[in-house]
């Protein structure tokens, strides 16, 4: 199959995003190749599609639904760049993170690495309020 137009790109990753919202942990994991890599900001790195997929599926269940607003994006040939404004419910209270992603999509449409970045201290406050006690520590 030939590369990925920056367009096609783009809607790989706005389709990704948007399953969010009602996700089915199966449907998104499956957006990725077998070797992907997540890199969740100064948490974690998920190297594999079996990494991915646990990683996903305790956060589906973690927070049931996440509403993506993409302020900016930005595409390149196979790399997508998203400025977003990620809205979580958590304890019942509804609370927003800032965060800026990149993308690599192969050329059968599945993302092969996914960065995430945000200010961990800033959250880990915010849930801190909501919930009355700290984030749990992940891995």
């Amino acid at each position: 199959m030939p590369n990925l137009t920056p367009s096609e790109a783009e809607a790989v990753v706005r389709r990704y995003l948007a399953g969010w919202a009602s996700p089915d942990p199966d449907k998104l994991v499956a957006s990725f190749s077998d070797d992907a890599v997540y890199i969740d900001g100064p948490l974690a790195t998920h190297q594999g599609k079996e990494a991915i997929d646990a990683e996903i599926h305790a956060q589906v269940k973690r927070f049931r639904g996440v509403v993506v607003d993409v302020t900016s994006l930005v595409s390149d040939g196979a790399t997508v760049m998203t400025e977003e404004i990620d809205h979580f419910e958590l304890a019942g209270r509804r609370f927003a993170m800032r965060v800026a992603g990149a993308f690599e999509v192969n050329s059968d449409g599945l993302i092969t690495r996914w960065r995430q970045y945000y200010d961990r201290a800033s959250i880990s406050k915010e849930i801190e309020a909501l919930t009355g006690a700290p984030p749990p520590p992940r891995a």
